[in-house]
C-alpha cells in the first residue's frame, strides 16, 4: 500500500517510511519515526495521539514547513505520482495552497493582524486561481458565507482583531480550501470552537469533500471527532505510529494497548464528578475521590459588571452611519464573589471574549465601552495610571 510501483488511482497521497529529526539542546529527537500512510480520494484518514506525539510534526513535514532545527531524515511524499520531497522551494510554493491546504491549530498566530480577512483571503485566490477583479472579491464573499462568517460581503474588510476565535477558526478553514485542493491537511480545526460550530464546520468540511472529492489528512486528540468522520485511524505516540486501522475497527477493538488505555480515558457520565485518573481512597468499603470544592464568600463581590456594553469601532474610527457601531456586548450584567466560579457560556462571536477583553481594558482604542465594572469596589473601566496597573 505504500509503495509507489503498487500507487492506487485514486491515491492522493502517499508517505513511505517517513522520518524526521529535530536538532535540541539534549541532542537529536527523532519526532517522526518511519511512517507510512495513504490516503484516497475523497477519504478522511486521522491521525491520532497526546500531544507531542508527532502529530503536527508529521503535517509541517508533509508541506515542508519544518522548524530551521528540523530536517526530513529519511522517506518519501507523494502528492498523487508526483514526489514532493525535492520539489525545488519556487514549485513547492505552488504546492501549498494550490494542492494542498492547511488548517493551523492557532489561528491567532496563523493570520496577519495588519491585513484585513479579506486581503488575505484573496491572496491565495490570487495566487492559486485566475480569478481577478470582481470575480476575486466574490469569490471571497462566497467562502467566508460559506463558512459561516455572518455579513460577509461587510465583514470582508476586518481585522482579525474584530473576530472572536472560533470566527477566525472559521476564516483559516475558507483560506484552506480557497483554491480547492486536493488535500486537506487539518491539524486540530475545531480546535477554538463551541460544540454547534464544531458541528457546523464538521458538516461543511464533509459536504465540500463530497463535491470535491477532497482528501482530508485529520490530525487530532479528540476521539469523538475521529469517530464522527474518519474512515482510517493511525495511533501515534512518541513519533511512532503503533496501530492503523478501519475507524469501526479501531473503536470495535484497538489493535494496541495504549489505544484502550486512550478509549478507557473518554470522559462519560458515569465518570462525572470523579478525576480520570488520580488516586481513589476507600472509605467503608467505597471509593472516594478528593474534593476540588473551594468555600465561597457571599458577602462582598470582588466582581460587579452591571450593564456592559461594546461596540467595536469601524474601519475609519468613526461611528458616522452606525451611531452604537458593531455592538458585540450588549447590557451583560454579574456578580462573582470569593471562592466561586463563574462560566460564561455562549456559541462562537457571541461577545464572551470580547467581556473578558474589556474588563482587561486590552479594548480602549479599539471599541466604545458602556456600563460598570467593580473590582473590590474600584472602578475598573475609570482607572487611570498607577491605580490601573496595580488592578
Amino acid at each position: 500500500m505504500t509503495s509507489t510501483q503498487n500507487l492506487m488511482p485514486d491515491t492522493v497521497l502517499l508517505v513511505d517510511d517517513l522520518s524526521v529529526h529535530i536538532a535540541s539542546d539534549a541532542g537529536v529527537v527523532q519526532a517522526v519515526e518511519n511512517l507510512s500512510l495513504a490516503i484516497q480520494r475523497g477519504q478522511t484518514f486521522a491521525l491520532v495521539g497526546e500531544s507531542g506525539s508527532g502529530k503536527s510534526m508529521t503535517a509541517l513535514a508533509l508541506l515542508r514547513l519544518l522548524p530551521d532545527a528540523g530536517w526530513i531524515e529519511s522517506g518519501m511524499v507523494h502528492l498523487g505520482e508526483r514526489p514532493i520531497n525535492s520539489l525545488p522551494e519556487h514549485e513547492m510554493r505552488r504546492v501549498r495552497g494550490g494542492q494542498i491546504g492547511i488548517i493551523f491549530q492557532e489561528p491567532s498566530t496563523s493570520l496577519n493582524p495588519v491585513m484585513t480577512i479579506g486581503q488575505q483571503l484573496m491572496e491565495v485566490l490570487r495566487a492559486h486561481t485566475p480569478l481577478r477583479g470582481r470575480a476575486l472579491t466574490d469569490r471571497a464573499v462566497a467562502w467566508l458565507d460559506r463558512v459561516g462568517i455572518p455579513d460577509a460581503a461587510r465583514r470582508l474588510n476586518d481585522y482579525p482583531f474584530q473576530f472572536s476565535g472560533g470566527q477566525k477558526q472559521r476564516i483559516m478553514i475558507a483560506i484552506a480550501l480557497a483554491a480547492e485542493p486536493r488535500l486537506l491537511v487539518a491539524d486540530e480545526p475545531t480546535t477554538a470552537l463551541d460544540v454547534t460550530v464544531q458541528a457546523q464546520i464538521l458538516d461543511l468540511l464533509a459536504d465540500i469533500q463530497r463535491e470535491m472529492g477532497l482528501a482530508i489528512l485529520l490530525i487530532t486528540h479528540d476521539l469523538a471527532i475521529v469517530r464522527q468522520v474518519a474512515d482510517y485511524v493511525a495511533l501515534m505516540r512518541a513519533g511512532k505510529v503503533l496501530v492503523t486501522q478501519e475507524v469501526d475497527a479501531f473503536f470495535a477493538s484497538p489493535g494496541h494497548e495504549y489505544a484502550h488505555e486512550l478509549l478507557a480515558a473518554v470522559p462519560g457520565l458515569e465518570k462525572r464528578g470523579r478525576p480520570l485518573s488520580g488516586v481513589a481512597v476507600a472509605r467503608d468499603g467505597l471509593l472516594q475521590y478528593p474534593s476540588v470544592a473551594a468555600q465561597t464568600d457571599v458577602s462582598t463581590p470582588v466582581l460587579q459588571v452591571s450593564n456592559l456594553s461594546v461596540a467595536y469601532r469601524r474601519k475609519d474610527g468613526l461611528f458616522s452611519g452606525a451611531p452604537r457601531g458593531i455592538e458585540v456586548v450588549k447590557d451583560v450584567s454579574f456578580t462573582l464573589h470569593k471562592g466561586e466560579t463563574l462560566a460564561l457560556l455562549g456559541e462562537s462571536g457571541c461577545g464572551k471574549t470580547t467581556v473578558a477583553k474589556t474588563l482587561l481594558r486590552l479594548l480602549d482604542r479599539d471599541a466604545r465601552i458602556g456600563g460598570s465594572a467593580l473590582l473590590d469596589g474600584q472602578n475598573l473601566l475609570a482607572a487611570r495610571g498607577a491605580q490601573l496597573k496595580r488592578l
